[in-house]
């Protein structure tokens, strides 16, 4: 394929970078309601692509149209999962490591979880961390105390007037208790999950906090982060997940990573991603047309006999070419120009229109349009006539000098050219000959001064005359 041949380094370092942020957003949004929207955003780009490719023009038109509206309402209905993806890619959640607990208050958090689970008393706990939870816990019960497991269980008994809502964990403290979260509105969550799990996940969704629910009617414990959840955990499994998500920064290093390791991690993903971006660059790279404007020289051919052009014709045209970048990127600036067929033309005025046929270009390639589009040609008679020669001095002898006579040899030429410019031609004058602080006579061959324009000797073996210059002293 055309477009696969000409594929530079930056094409290639392009597919890439737009295949990673690809991933990234499947990656980032597996699991939300945001999947589906995008799964019916690339529906409706296959059918604008596949209605323009076929040109079905009222397709196309009403598609381009709504397209603006569609964006415009993704945003407002997905503003939750947009926002949280942003602070998740943002640089300060990266500097930012908090709800950093050490593992002897995960151990505290785990055991009076399932301490609850086992008494069938529920329970919610929230781990924060990088995005800042102040509308969760504005209507929460302030507490500020360290994080112990005797703490946790005396909160969510039924006789503890905090026991209704959530409880906040920064750091190393209870923060806030009785916090209400926002509900999920998912509705591909199992029939057993009721109000307390809709609030966790729903907090997930909009945070990268870290929720761990105790169910009362199955006494169990799930943990749920980034909109996932998983539930029937083990107490071991449990802090180990916690570990690994909220430990320490060095508990987290990850190790030696091989090339295959990441590679083939989650590689259904990232082959997909790098499918799409590079099905589209080829259809882009493909179907987009360029547009670029050129100055192109103008060559005159087959000129009838006994005519010849006058005037001031055209010596280069603008010109605008259209076509893919690898067609355009086949057109040699350097020997493209318009060679213009002046056969059958007559004498007088012509008006000679310049195409594509004009100009050699390669194939793939359009010629939108030149400027001038039509030139305009005046063509007449080719005449001879002998005209004297007149010499042309600049500047002064010496001091006590004066020119006494100038003789040219030939003092007449034989002139070819059209017959308007040579009608009212009476004579022509040589290049100038510097006589400047000259004190004796001299001679010296200059060239003709061929004017006006499109003037030529007959005699074109000789195209100097010599130039005689007496000096004489002043009286």
């Amino acid at each position: 394929m055309e477009t696969l041949r000409n594929l530079r380094w930056q094409d290639a370092l392009d597919i890439l970078l737009i295949s990673t942020i690809l991933y990234q957003l499947m990656v980032l949004f597996r699991g939300t309601r945001a999947v589906q929207a995008l799964a019916g955003l690339g529906v409706l780009g296959l059918f604008y692509l596949l209605a323009r490719e076929a040109d079905l023009i009222l397709s196309t038109l009403l598609l381009q149209n709504l397209w603006t509206a569609i964006l415009l309402v993704l945003v407002v209905i997905f503003q939750q999962e947009l926002r949280h993806t942003l602070e998740r890619v943002s640089p300060a959640r990266w500097l930012t490591r908090r709800g950093m607990a050490p593992s002897d208050h995960l151990d505290a958090v785990v055991r009076a979880a399932f301490t609850l689970a086992r008494k069938r008393i529920g329970a919610l706990i929230v781990f924060q961390r990088g995005t800042s939870l102040d509308e969760v816990v504005r209507l929460g019960t302030p507490l500020g105390a360290e994080v112990t497991a005797p703490l946790l269980e005396s909160l969510f008994l039924p006789a503890s007037p905090l026991h209704d809502g959530a409880v906040v964990i920064d750091g190393t403290r209870v923060t806030h208790a009785a916090c209400m979260l926002p509900l999920s509105s998912r509705e591909d969550l199992p029939p057993q999950f009721g109000t307390r799990h809709r609030a966790a996940l729903g907090l997930t969704e909009e945070s990268d906090a870290l929720c761990l629910v105790v169910s009362e009617e199955r006494g169990e414990v799930t943990l749920m982060t980034g909109g996932t959840y998983r539930s029937g955990l083990s107490r071991e499994e449990t802090l180990e997940r916690l570990r690994a998500l909220l430990g320490p920064t060095e508990r987290r290093l990850p190790g030696p990573v091989s090339w295959g390791a990441l590679l083939l991690h989650r590689w259904p993903l990232k082959l997909g991603s790098v499918a799409v971006v590079t099905g589209l660059w080829i259809y882009l790279g493909g179907a987009q047309k360029l547009e670029v404007g050129l100055g192109v020289p103008v060559e005159y051919r087959n000129v009838p006999e006994s005519l010849t052009l006058s005037g001031r014709p055209a010596t280069s045209l603008e010109v605008r070419l259209r076509g893919s970048r690898a067609a355009l990127g086949g057109v040699n600036r350097g020997t493209l120009r318009a060679t213009v067929d002046l056969a059958g033309t007559e004498r007088g005025t012509n008006f000679v229109p310049v195409g594509r046929a004009d100009l050699n270009v390669p194939a793939g390639v359009e010629v939108v349009g030149t400027d001038p589009a039509v030139l305009r040609l005046n063509l007449e008679g080719v005449r001879r006539a002998r005209v004297p020669v007149r010499a042309r001095l600049r500047g002064e002898p010496a001091a006590g000098y004066a020119v006494a006579g100038v003789v040219v040899v030939p003092g007449t030429v034989e002139l070819v050219g059209p017959e308007s410019a040579l009608a009212n031609l009476s004579a022509i004058q040589t290049e100038p000959v510097d006589v400047t602080g000259a004190q004796a006579s001299f001679t010296r061959t200059v060239s003709l001064s061929l004017l006006p324009e499109r003037l030529a000797l007959a005699d074109s073996s000789g195209t100097g005359v010599e130039v005689r210059v007496t000096l004489r002293r002043a009286p």
